[in-house]
């Protein structure tokens, strides 16, 4: 991600990963892809964003989400859950 996208600091980077990772695993109807990730570190880099808190998962949801549906549903998990999964399986914990 990071030879697509070198404003990102490689901390926010493995965050990203992480996320979209566990957002994967949620039964949405389009899981985010490689695109989608690329776009939300852009986004977040632009923004410059350092590393993901619950405010900015939430704030920039719909760059890296397609439908309401999944919208709404990561955003009832998301916040701290989904920031405290992202966050220990971008320290290697989980």
């Amino acid at each position: 991600m990071r030879l697509r996208v070198p404003d990102v600091t490689e901390i926010l980077a493995r965050q990203v990963a992480a996320a979209v990772e566990e957002m994967r695993g949620m039964q949405l109807y389009k899981p985010p892809g490689v695109a989608e990730t690329i776009d939300w570190a852009t986004a977040l880099g632009k923004l410059g964003t350092a590393q993901l808190d619950e405010r900015t998962i939430l704030a920039t949801l719909g760059t890296v989400l397609k439908y309401r549906e999944d919208l709404d549903k990561v955003r009832l998990h998301a916040g701290e859950v989904l920031l405290k999964k992202a966050l220990e399986r971008a320290a290697g914990r989980a």
